[in-house]
């Protein structure tokens, strides 16, 4: 059985609010594709405007699906990557 610990969840909210507004954010592990955080990156700009649509979001999750998936991975749309070939 695990201690019971106790959580401040708005301390907590109001630690992460005061990162996220002085532009710091968390470290994306080395072992995330270049793709995955690249989208990463570009949902957490400063600056709402700077940050991607979803529908965006959804293209770009696409097209990285086949190239860390490999050619016959399937993107979220449910097409095969070989089919858009």
């Amino acid at each position: 059985m695990h201690p019971t610990v106790a959580y401040d969840a708005h301390a907590y909210c109001c630690h992460v609010s005061l990162m996220q507004i002085s532009g710091n954010r968390p470290v994306i592990p080395e072992h995330v594709p270049a793709e995955l955080a690249e989208i990463i990156r570009a949902c957490w700009a400063q600056k709402p405007e700077d940050r991607p649509t979803f529908t965006e979001v959804l293209v770009r999750l696409d097209s990285a699906m086949g190239v860390i998936g490999g050619p016959q991975a399937t993107t979220l749309s449910g097409n095969t990557t070989s089919e858009w070939t």
